[in-house]
């Protein structure tokens, strides 16, 4: 096991480190927020942009995950969590860094629910979606055929047999 080194350089350099992790994530619910407004409301002409601005949050935050890990690491702290470190610290420290944490904490909690919520609303709409194409498709295809996901013909339920058609629609062709 390593030995701790705390110093108040490190320990600002890490504060403001997480304190800019939390921003990020801040951000991220903001942007997931209307990513979801978007969703409810049916508009999904701006999905592409929100998405763009969601990746780069994220890769932002990647970067300051491991711009904290490095100095965790400068402070001999090989496990990585703020959570061991904090049992090395000062009191006053302690204090700070727990409420640090609980905000992070909190923002990657909100930041995750709302991806969630995001990924649950584009899947009612993808189904949904599906239902009506297949209901359109049903209500066109005469002989009670349609297509599965693969692209071969599927009898319905309750179709007439081949060569019986339900269309009473005369062709000449």
């Amino acid at each position: 096991m390593s030995v701790i080194q705390l110093n108040r350089a490190t320990l600002d350099a890490l504060h403001g480190v997480l304190e800019e992790e939390i921003r990020q994530y801040e951000a991220a619910v903001q942007v997931l927020t209307r990513k979801k407004e978007m969703l409810v409301s049916g508009k999904p002409q701006a999905l592409g942009q929100i998405d763009r601005e969601l990746l780069a949050l994220g890769q932002k935050a990647g970067q300051l995950e491991k711009q904290r890990q490095l100095i965790m690491q400068s402070m001999g702290c090989t496990e990585l969590t703020l959570e061991k470190l904090m049992l090395h610290m000062e009191p006053g420290d302690v204090r700070i860094f727990s409420v640090t944490r609980e905000r992070l904490l909190r923002a990657m909690q909100d930041s995750a629910r709302l991806n969630q919520e995001s990924r649950d609303l584009l899947d009612l709409a993808l189904r949904w979606i599906r239902d009506t194409v297949e209901l359109i498709a049903d209500a066109l295809t005469p002989d009670a055929t349609s297509y599965d996901a693969q692209g071969g013909k599927v009898r319905r339920a309750g179709a007439a047999p081949s060569g019986e058609t339900q269309s009473t629609i005369t062709h000449s062709a």
